[in-house]
C-alpha cells in the first residue's frame, strides 16, 4: 500500500464491506512465505495445476497458463511472457497503455487473470486506481498482437489482484480486504471479507466437483503468504440421486426347476426357490410319465389309466382316462386360451388312441378319447 492515498480510499472500501459476507474459510491459515528475502513484498499469486507449483511475485501481477507464466507490469501497463523451463523471459510482450491509464504511475496495472479463448488468451487486467478491469484478447504466438474487448467498471477502488479459477470458471478480484467473486462478464456474484491486512495477492485452488477449495492470500506489508482451507469452491456440485429401492423379486414357491421319475415309481422335484420334495402318484407297478404345465408350476403325471395334477408335491386333482395302465405312451402339453391341452397317445396293433385332457388352474378335466387306424 502506498502513502496517504490509501488512507482516503480505505474509507470508500469500508462502505463497500458492509454488504460483504464474513470470511467463509477456516480462520486459522498456514504461513507459506517463510524464507522470503527481506525486501520481498508478495503481491501477485498464481497456481500451476499441472506442476502443482505456486508462483509468487513482488509488486506485480502474475498468471499461469499452458506452462507459461505471464507477469503484469505496472509501468508501463503491459504483459510479459516468462518461460519457467528456461528461467528466462521469452521476449514477447503486450502493451495496454492505450486503454489503461491512471493519474499516477504507481496506480496502474496491479493484477491479471488469463482465461483460454480458442487460439487466443483472454486477459483481464486490473487497474489499481479505480478498480476497473480491462479485457483483452492476445495472440500468445505473436508478440504485441492484441484486441481490446471491453472495460468492466470497478465495483470498488484500489484493486489489488485478479485470479481465475479454471475449475469453477469464476474470476476473483481482491480489493484489499474484500474479495469479490465474478463471472467472466464481470458480474459480481459474492463478496467476502478477507482476514489480515494489506492484502495484495489471491489465488483459489479448486478441484471440481468438490464443494470446498484452498485459497491463498498474500500481504505485502507483513510479507506473508497464508493458505486457508474450506473456502467455497464455486463448483457446481451434482448431488447423487437417491438410490431407487430395488424390490426383491418374489419367487413363486411352486415354480419347478427340474424333476425326475425314479425307478421306484416316485417323482422327485426341485424348485426354483431351492426347496424340493418327492411323491408317489400311483400304486400300480407301471412307472408313470410326467410333464410340466406351461407355466412350470404344476406336474401332470399319468400311468395311462389315471392322470393327476400335482402342485408343490400335493395332488390337486385326478381323473380316470382308461380301463388299464399302459407301458408305452406319450404325454404332451400345449398351452391354449382356456388352459393347458394335455394329450396322451398310445398305439395298439391296429389303432392309435388319443386321450384329451384340459388343465385349468388346479382342475384337470378328461375331455374324451379318439381312435384312429394306423
Amino acid at each position: 500500500m502506498k502513502g496517504k492515498l490509501f488512507l482516503v480510499l480505505s474509507l470508500l472500501l469500508a462502505m463497500s464491506m458492509v454488504s460483504a459476507s464474513s470470511w467463509p474459510a477456516d480462520s486459522n491459515g498456514i504461513e507459506l512465505a517463510s524464507g522470503l528475502p527481506s525486501a520481498y513484498e508478495p503481491s501477485g499469486l498464481a497456481w500451476d495445476a499441472q506442476t502443482q507449483k505456486l508462483y509468487v511475485v513482488s509488486d506485480e501481477g502474475v498468471a499461469v497458463i499452458s506452462g507459461r507464466v505471464y507477469i503484469g507490469i505496472e509501468n508501463p501497463d503491459s504483459l510479459v511472457e516468462f518461460d519457467p523451463s528456461t528461467g528466462k523471459f521469452t521476449g514477447k510482450s503486450w502493451i495496454f497503455t492505450n486503454e489503461m491509464q491512471s493519474s499516477q504511475a504507481n496506480l496502474g496495472l496491479e493484477g491479471i487473470a488469463i482465461v483460454p479463448n480458442g487460439q487466443y488468451l483472454r486477459v483481464y487486467a486490473g487497474l489499481q486506481e479505480d478498480g476497473s478491469i480491462y479485457v483483452y484478447d492476445i495472440n500468445p504466438q505473436v508478440s504485441g498482437e492484441k484486441t481490446f474487448v471491453k472495460k468492466i467498471a470497478g465495483s470498488s477502488a484500489w484493486l489489488s489482484d485478479l485470479s481465475y479459477d479454471s475449475e469453477s470458471g469464476y474470476l476473483y478480484a481482491l480489493y484489499d480486504s474484500t474479495l469479490k467473486q465474478m463471472d467472466t462478464e464481470g458480474n459480481v456474484l459474492a463478496s467476502y471479507s478477507v482476514p489480515g491486512s494489506d492484502q495484495e495477492g489471491v489465488v483459489i485452488i479448486s478441484s471440481c466437483p468438490t464443494s470446498t477449495s484452498t485459497i491463498v492470500v498474500a500481504s505485502d506489508s507483513t510479507r506473508s503468504v497464508m493458505k486457508y482451507v474450506n473456502f467455497p469452491s464455486g463448483c457446481t456440485v451434482v448431488e447423487e440421486p437417491a438410490p431407487v429401492p430395488v424390490e426383491e423379486e418374489t419367487i413363486d414357491p411352486n415354480l419347478i426347476d427340474s424333476f425326475v421319475v425314479n425307478r421306484d415309481k416316485s417323482v422327485s422335484v426341485s424348485y426354483v426357490d431351492g426347496h424340493s420334495n418327492s411323491f408317489t402318484p400311483f400304486t400300480e407297478l407301471v412307472r408313470p410319465r410326467a410333464v410340466l404345465s406351461s407355466d412350470s408350476t404344476r406336474l401332470i403325471v399319468s400311468n395311462g389309466k389315471y392322470a393327476a395334477v400335482y402342485k408343490d408335491g400335493v395332488k390337486m386333482d385326478q381323473v380316470t382316462i382308461n380301463s388299464r395302465t399302459l407301458w408305452k405312451y406319450s404325454l404332451t402339453v400345449t398351452p391354449t386360451s382356456n388352459g393347458d391341452s394335455i394329450v396322451l397317445e398310445y398305439l395298439s396293433t391296429k389303432y392309435r388312441y388319443t386321450f384329451n385332457l384340459l388343465l385349468s388352474g388346479d382342475d384337470l378335466s378328461f375331455l374324451g378319447r379318439t381312435k384312429g387306424t394306423l
